[in-house]
């Protein structure tokens, strides 16, 4: 069985959300995508929690890597897949926040940019791909 991509913690008001792709840096896969849809899906419900914290599991808050997320023949679906998702965080009723910005890039950043709240260390590498 599949360890989940995405985990989702409950602990009172606090939502606790980890990228669970530690061997790429929680790059972002079809599989990826749809673990953090559902857990998105769970924390908009009605008896939603307060505060959603986002991280990592490992070394990195999350990177992007777009030959992963759009298989052959997919037409860009996994694409669309991840808008959603973002959008879908962006409008959570709750409060959202990276839980620790080490290292962000492409869809990584994204991902930091729709939260409510971002904090960074001082050593931080984020950024976009050329």
């Amino acid at each position: 069985m599949l360890a989940s991509a995405v985990d989702l913690a409950l602990d009172g008001p606090v939502a606790r959300i980890t990228l669970n792709r530690p061997e790429v840096l929680n790059a972002g896969d079809p599989r990826w995508v749809a673990d953090l849809r559902a857990v998105v899906a769970v924390i908009a419900a009605p008896d939603r929690p307060a505060v959603a914290v986002i991280g990592g599991a490992g070394r990195a808050f999350c990177t992007a890597s777009t030959s992963r997320l759009s298989p052959p023949g997919d037409d860009a679906g996994s694409f669309r897949g991840v808008e959603d998702a973002m959008t879908a965080i962006e409008r959570l009723p709750c409060r959202s926040s990276p839980r620790s910005t080490v290292t962000a890039w492409g869809g990584g950043l994204q991902l930091a940019l729709v939260c409510d709240y971002r904090l960074a260390a001082a050593e931080a590498t984020i950024g976009l791909p050329r």
